[in-house]
């Protein structure tokens, strides 16, 4: 196959982590014990790229300008809408430990990274690039802080990884270089709710209050699995709440979809709720977690003050499901196997309302924060929100 020609690896990551680059990323990391995909296509390891090698405007997906024909076209008319080009994030020259990175306040997450090896098939200088998810992005004007790191640099890099079109450097700063930086996204969108949102008070009464909506968030999941369990009907209850859900978190799945690809979380949700289970498997063997007690829980920040989520002081996801089949690691049970995170913005009247569900673990995604070694089309097929 011509795919096999390439050399490029990617991780599939979730959670608001780039493990891969080596950026400290405030909003905690999540380590699953989940294998992966069934369907993960296996690759060889491949060297690293010679970092004195500068990038070059080659096409990203071909090689002697042959089309491999890999990606949907939902992803090719994707670029070509209002969205367009959605940056990316580098990283350059050697591996930098400590390295901390937000983008317009959301520390960096990726929808997967992709490890350049033997400088095929695209000639550059980086160690590694991972797509911004368009929800942190701004049209126009955005901000690239960076807060430690000792060497190497971090650049923003407009990269038509679809049809390899153009690639061009948006912003490139070497380390140790701190502060603020900006660069532009020519999209033609509007702004996301959080950009012109509610600052949000970091303070015991507002850890109250989210911690009051975060437990009615899990009290409606938690009453779709009890009736399930008593084999009663759920199809309106699911109904309902898949509006509301989608009605909430709107701003949130037209972004995602801006990838091209569908934003599936909600539907894997509800289902591990209802027929707890996940595709494949027995129903009724997934249980979602207690929810922890607001005292366990620390309020964080982010989005620059206008977003809010609780979190576990491990990092771990607010909400998870396990399983009580022996398919975790030597036959456990109880491994996670949906993983997600509630946000939470607040309105002019001060009233909570849900901002995003964000995927720490789910279906057809790989999470494990180890090297592929995976193929520039997973990106596309393993990600899924």
């Amino acid at each position: 196959m011509r795919s096999q020609r390439r050399r490029t690896q990617t991780i599939l990551s979730v959670g608001l982590v780039t493990a891969g680059l080596g950026l400290h990323l405030s909003l905690g990391q999540y380590k699953a014990h989940a294998g992966p995909p069934a369907d993960a296509p296996r690759g060889r390891e491949g060297a690293a790229v010679d970092s004195s090698t500068k990038s070059s405007l080659v096409n990203p997906l071909t090689l002697d300008g042959v089309e491999d024909g890999v990606f949907p076209d939902a992803a090719k008319a994707a670029l070509n809408g209002p969205g367009g080009i959605v940056p990316s994030l580098a990283r350059v020259g050697e591996a930098s430990t400590g390295v901390e990175v937000k983008i317009n306040g959301f520390p960096v997450d990726s929808l997967g990274q992709l490890k350049f090896a033997d400088s095929e098939p695209f000639a550059a200088d980086y160690q590694s690039i991972a797509p911004i998810h368009p929800y942190f992005l701004n049209p126009g004007e955005n901000r690239l802080h960076i807060g430690s790191g000792e060497s190497g640099a971090i650049a923003i890099v407009s990269w038509d990884y679809v049809q390899g079109a153009q690639h061009k450097e948006l912003l490139r700063v070497s380390l140790p270089a701190k502060g603020e930086h900006n660069f532009s996204w020519a999209a033609k969108l509007p702004k996301r709710r959080w950009a012109t949102g509610v600052h949000i008070a970091a303070n015991e009464a507002t850890k109250r209050g989210l911690y009051a909506e975060v437990a009615g968030l899990y009290s409606k999941l938690q009453a779709l699995s009890a009736a399930a369990a008593k084999q009663e009907p759920t199809a309106d209850d699911t109904t309902a709440l898949k509006k509301e859900l989608m009605k909430s978190v709107g701003d949130f799945v037209e972004a995602s979809k801006l990838r091209g690809k569908p934003y599936r979380l909600i539907d894997q949700i509800l289902e591990a709720a209802t027929v707890r289970a996940l595709p494949g498997k027995p129903a009724g063997s997934l249980k979602l977690q207690p929810l922890a007690t607001a005292e366990e829980l620390e309020l964080e920040t982010f989005a620059g003050g206008t977003l809010a989520r609780l979190k576990p002081a491990s990092g771990a996801p607010l909400f998870t499901f396990v399983s009580s089949l022996p398919d975790g690691p030597r036959g456990q049970t109880g491994t996670p196997q949906l993983a997600f995170d509630a946000w939470y913005r607040q309105n002019d009247k001060d009233a909570w309302e849900l901002d995003a569900l964000f995927p720490r673990l789910a279906p057809g995604t790989w999470t494990n924060f180890e090297q592929g070694p995976y193929k520039l089309e997973d990106l596309f097929r393993l990600s899924n929100f």
